[in-house]
């Protein structure tokens, strides 16, 4: 075998564990990327979410959210002032003398 036989075919190898390893690569790209209809909800429409309609439900949930939370905060500010007003009520008066 001569020395140029030798460098030639260390470089197929070389060259053909390259390529193996582009195409493994571009194999395990192409097994884990997600498809477009699989990172859907409705799988059997193939098209874009439509992101005008996704903000305006946010919206939506998020006014009723503050709706609940208004009623809650209108609740314990009830709560509190019967407290204090019964605080008050219970509380014992002291007579100060003049000197």
């Amino acid at each position: 075998m001569s020395a140029s036989h030798a460098t030639r075919r260390y470089w197929a190898i070389v060259a053909f564990g390259g390529a193996a390893l582009f195409a493994a690569t571009l194999l395990g790209v192409g097994l884990n990327l997600p498809r477009t209809a699989q990172a859907q909800d409705r799988p059997q429409t193939k098209v874009l979410p439509d992101s005008g309609l996704q903000r305006k439900l946010m919206i939506q949930e998020l006014r009723t959210a503050n709706k609940k939370l208004d009623e809650i905060t209108k609740l314990l500010t009830q709560i509190r002032d019967a407290q204090t007003a019964a605080q008050r009520d219970n509380k014992p008066k002291t007579i100060r003398s003049q000197p």
